[in-house]
């Protein structure tokens, strides 16, 4: 199963129309003209600029990415770590107007390896066949030319200068299609339409000498929450060389309780789909990074479950009240097995105790918008006597009668929320709180503005960090450097 400065318009086009008529063909047989307008790399290269490269790309991509010319020597340089064999090279300047980008040279683009932008592992777990790249092309003294491509992320410099890149650049492009466009809100207010893109996303193929990086996004949200911590733990060399990043997506108007469910069947899925043979040490040390209702998601699918779920909505009735098939349906929500692979989670900013703002009137508007889905026992209430009836919560009748959405179960008097706060996490599991307070560094407000601090905090448990934040917390540099401090301890 995932953030810019603008020339004024008149600048920008003179200087759009200068870059693009530099490097345009003088005919089908030229890929780049004598009369480029380029400045110097070293004694006897040209280098195009990023505009010219972009422009070179569009026509040498119309023309099939040839590596031979009639009237030109081209030689093509695919130092690319996962782009060896690609579909197609898209320009930054395509996917994003006004792009974010670092200081070099070269032209920050995404290489496609294949006809979809991803591949499917099982039927939960997708590969991504989406990667960052940077393109350089240069001209020598004759006219010959030199295409360059390369993994930003294993080499950062040519010929002793910086390869630029582009902010995002991987998720910008992926959310450009319009299926994707708008997933935080719509996966909200109508999930069950997007329960068909849930799973876990694979940024690059697995590598059993990688350990894993689980990223599971809270509530309103997608795996764009995460980017910018993707990127900077991306961007250091001992860390992208230590680590391998999956995304978890998931429509978040679902009840968590049930998501939490569909987490742990999908990664036990992926991971015996990996690993038949239970051989690699690294998944055995998989870290968890979740924000906020991720984190519930998450703790759920790692604690012990007992009978706590169970007592907390239908109490000593259930056996009473439910058919024996009912009874199985509802099974794999309140007794499982919890997951035993992960040993490490980093909670950010987590309502462990649910959050006020759920029972008031922003919780309250937003359970009018949610389609709820019948994903638990909705609607069994029918088949209770009246007697019966009579002796259960209204959480519980609200469970059997209308289903239950995610916002009801933020709300701090849920069953869903009293069960998880007597469950335990193994001891085994190294556990990590990030806490926001908006009041930092001057004062203690003990909120994130969503999240209050008795709410995100487990009570001495693991290690804990106040991070001067609001709720969100993933984006922040003092947030991004404790986790890459937590991710580099032994």
């Amino acid at each position: 199963m995932i953030t810019l400065k603008t020339p004024s318009t008149i600048l920008l086009l003179a200087v759009t129309m200068f870059h693009l008529a530099a490097c345009s063909f003088q005919n089908s047989q030229s890929l780049v003209s004598k009369k480029s307008a380029v400045y110097d790399i070293d004694q006897q290269d040209i280098l195009l600029t990023d505009h010219q490269t972009s422009k070179f790309l569009k026509q040498w991509a119309a023309i099939g990415y040839p590596t031979q010319s009639p009237n030109q020597k081209v030689t093509f340089n695919n130092k690319h770590t996962y782009g060896k064999s690609f579909d197609q090279i898209i320009s930054g300047f395509s996917i994003s107007t006004f792009p974010q980008r670092t200081k070099g040279i070269g032209l920050p683009v995404v290489v496609q390896t294949g006809k979809a932008m991803f591949k499917p592992i099982t039927e939960t777990a997708f590969q991504s066949n989406l990667y960052p790249g940077t393109l350089i092309v240069t001209k020598s003294a004759t006219g010959n030319i030199d295409i360059s491509l390369f993994d930003p992320r294993d080499n950062s410099n040519y010929r002793g200068k910086p390869l630029k890149t582009q902010h995002n650049i991987v998720i910008d492009h992926i959310l450009n299609d319009p299926n994707n466009r708008a997933l935080d809100f719509l996966g909200l207010i109508n999930p069950q339409k997007y329960e068909n893109l849930q799973g876990f996303y694979l940024s690059r193929p697995y590598d059993k000498t990688k350990i894993p990086i689980v990223m599971i996004h809270g509530i309103f949200s997608s795996p764009k929450t995460f980017m910018d911590m993707a990127e900077k733990i991306e961007s250091q060399p001992d860390l992208y060389n230590k680590y391998q990043i999956w995304h978890y997506y998931y429509p978040t108007g679902k009840p968590w309780l049930a998501t939490a469910q569909e987490f742990r069947t999908s990664f036990r899925s992926l991971i015996k789909k990996l690993d038949p043979q239970g051989s690699h040490g690294n998944l055995r040390k998989t870290t968890i990074i979740a924000h906020s209702m991720g984190g519930l998601i998450t703790r759920l699918s790692l604690s012990k479950p007992k009978n706590h779920l169970s007592d907390a909505y239908l109490g000593k009735l259930g056996p009473k009240i439910l058919t024996e098939a009912q009874h199985n349906r509802i099974h794999p929500f309140f007794h499982y097995k919890p997951l035993t692979e992960p040993n490490q989670v980093i909670f950010l900013s987590v309502p462990h105790r649910g959050s006020k703002m759920a029972s008031g009137v922003v919780g309250w508007c937003t359970n009018k918008l949610i389609n709820i889905p019948n994903i638990l026992i909705k609607g069994t209430v029918k088949a209770i006597r009246p007697k019966q009836k009579s002796k259960l919560s209204k959480d519980t009748l609200r469970l059997l009668n209308e289903g239950e959405n995610a916002v009801y179960q933020l709300q701090p008097n849920n069953p869903a929320l009293i069960a998880l706060n007597k469950m335990k996490l193994p001891k085994r599991l190294k556990v990590h709180s990030l806490v926001g307070d908006i009041g930092l560094p001057a004062f203690r407000f003990y909120t994130d503005g969503v999240v209050t601090y008795k709410s995100a905090s487990l009570n001495k448990v693991g290690t804990e960090t106040l991070i001067p934040s609001n709720h969100d917390i993933t984006d922040d540099p003092k947030s991004v450097r404790r986790v890459l401090q937590i991710l580099r301890q032994k």
